[in-house]
């Protein structure tokens, strides 16, 4: 018996449940405004560490605080839900959209200092405010209408292992010139990362590394106990192999003191509830005339490290190299992404490389072969603009998706545009160089995306709603597999079981147990991913590179920044 498909699943407790009023924002900012905006900002960064938001929920630690500084907290667990799902009182955004809503309420002189217990009792009773006031308040009409509630949360769910994804990163930069072989217009990632913030890819992300790791082994503290450990100052890095210089660049990259960032708010205009990016781009607070930080954020650190190494070279790029850095790093992933198929053992003949029809028009951006099935895949590096996923509007969060994963714009099609074209050309018979000219039982289109929000439940039904596979059905034997939307972490994961089972295999084992037929269109129940594929439940899971790759990583760390090996976590 195939087992049940991976899913985890909770409630997240409003303030009203707790409080039995309404949650309001000038309600919140009428609590935050009473203390300094450092010492609430203090107080939300050793909350987030204690109970380690940036992780896997814990919802034992998390349900205890909360019986300890809400009395009526308790009450929550009366109001049964079907299935009894699991409560959560404090989110990673609740968390930070408090401290981002402190950075502009918190400017009262006489403000004062949190000493007690039931002073830091009042943020976080914001911090479940805040879950109320983040969501959409909009009727769910449709699909759509889920996507916008459901964006703000998912894109604030940390994710916790960032191993795939700062490798992933550090090959990209260091492999950019090898894998775009010269392409004219594009940007040398590792030099211009270097020029752009005085260190390299690689040191930056080591150093990202050095900062959060006693953050990531923390798991309890006081939220008003001043505690000197909680802080980094440079005395840390005395046994390392690091200049003062590289150490003020990468500070000046990764930090910023409270009133800094309070500036900063007003210059990017009105911004939604949600948006919490502010700390993305400065994880580390600097405090107040000194030079001692802390981490507010250790998820935005980490992902640093990964796919935020884009946006910091981004941030420090000048405006003629920002013009370059989107396209070069989509046809970097696209690169990497074909490397990563060669380097999984895929045979010449069942995987071919930016395909492309007799006219010279592209088909995809990956093709495989299985059999009688073919796999057209799109590489999708495309990300969604932060009013897009979080401001709660419908008429922000669709143009977005249709332009980037649906129909295009003015430089061509794009995502489902650009697979039924193609795969309407392949059903009249079109040839593509390199694939057999036989009778192909099945098509089956797959978008890889490196944007988390493509995963957001909802997602999947809404780009398939898109995707008419009606027309194309009729006009050929050849069935129509609905899309199947893949994220990039998993797609590499599950490269050596594709090559030793079959990918097309792998999708329609997929398909049946977790494509749901919405009456008209299709929905991914789960992720693809291997635990949700019941063919492979009695398979050996195939060996990869990942974790030899992260050991040889950080051993390279320790020689380079200590002058011995050093284990990964």
């Amino acid at each position: 018996m195939a087992k049940p498909p991976y899913v985890e699943m909770g409630v997240i407790v409003s303030f009203s449940e707790v409080f039995n009023r309404p949650a309001t924002l000038d309600g919140a900012r009428e609590i935050l405004s009473q203390y300094k905006r450092e010492a609430v900002l203090l107080v939300l960064a050793k909350l987030s560490a204690a109970l380690r938001i940036w992780f896997r929920p814990d919802y034992q630690s998390d349900n205890r605080l909360a019986r300890d500084v809400f009395k009526n907290a308790g009450r929550t667990e009366i109001q049964a839900l079907v299935g009894n799902p699991r409560r959560l009182f404090f989110t990673r955004l609740g968390v930070l959209a408090t401290a981002r809503l402190a950075l502009s309420a918190c400017n009262r002189p006489a403000a004062s200092d949190i000493t007690e217990p039931q002073q830091a009792a009042h943020v976080l009773a914001c911090c479940l405010m805040m879950n109320e006031l983040t969501s959409s308040t909009s009727p769910l009409e449709g699909v759509a209408d889920l996507l916008v509630h459901q964006l703000a949360n998912h894109n604030a769910m940390a994710h916790y292992d960032f191993r795939a994804d700062l490798l992933r990163s550090v090959e990209m930069f260091e492999r950019n010139r090898a894998l775009l072989e010269r392409q004219p217009g594009t940007v040398d990632l590792e030099a211009e990362f270097r020029r752009a913030t005085g260190l390299s890819p690689r040191q930056f992300i080591e150093l990202c590394l050095v900062i959060g790791t006693p953050y990531r082994m923390m798991n309890a503290g006081s939220l008003i106990s001043d505690d000197p450990t909680f802080f980094i100052d440079k005395n840390r890095f005395a046994n390392m192999k690091i200049s003062d210089a590289e150490l003020s660049s990468f500070f000046g990259i990764v930090a910023q003191t409270a009133q800094q960032l309070a500036e900063f708010l007003p210059t990017r205009g009105e911004r939604p509830l949600a948006d919490t990016t502010v700390f993305q781009s400065w994880p580390v607070i600097r405090a107040e005339g000194a030079e001692r930080y802390y981490c507010c954020d250790v998820a935005s650190l980490m992902d640093k490290t990964g796919r935020g190494l884009y946006w910091t070279l981004f941030a420090a790029a000048d405006a003629r190299t920002k013009s370059k850095l989107g396209g070069t790093y989509g046809r970097a992933l696209e690169a990497y992404l074909h490397d990563c198929v060669q380097r999984a053992g895929f045979h010449p003949d069942s995987y071919i490389e930016s395909p492309k029809f007799s006219d010279g028009a592209e088909v995809c951006d990956g093709l495989f072969i299985d059999g009688s099935r073919i796999i057209l895949c799109e590489y999708k590096s495309s990300v969604l603009t932060v009013e897009a996923k979080l401001s709660g509007r419908l008429d922000l969060l669709e143009p977005d998706l249709r332009k980037k994963f649906v129909t295009g714009d003015a430089d061509g099609r794009k995502g489902i545009a650009q697979l039924s074209h193609s795969i309407d050309r392949l059903l009249t018979g079109e040839p593509v160089p390199g694939l057999p000219s036989k009778k192909w039982s099945l098509l089956q289109p797959v978008m890889v995306c490196l944007e988390n929000a493509m995963l957001c439940p909802g997602m999947s039904r809404f780009l398939n709603d898109q995707f008419d596979r009606t027309p194309l059905n009729k006009r050929s034997r050849t069935r129509v597999a609905p899309l199947t939307v893949i994220d990039i972490e998993h797609f590499e994961d599950m490269l050596p079981d594709m090559r030793a089972f079959g990918f097309g295999t792998l999708l329609e084992d997929y398909y049946r147990s977790h494509m749901r037929n919405t009456g008209g269109g299709h929905d991914q129940l789960v992720a693809f991913r291997r635990k949700n594929i019941p063919f492979l439940d009695d398979k050996p899971e195939c060996a990869h590179e990942k974790e030899a790759a992260f050991r040889h990583f950080f051993a390279d760390l320790g020689a380079r920044l200590f002058g011995e090996a050093a284990g990964a976590e």
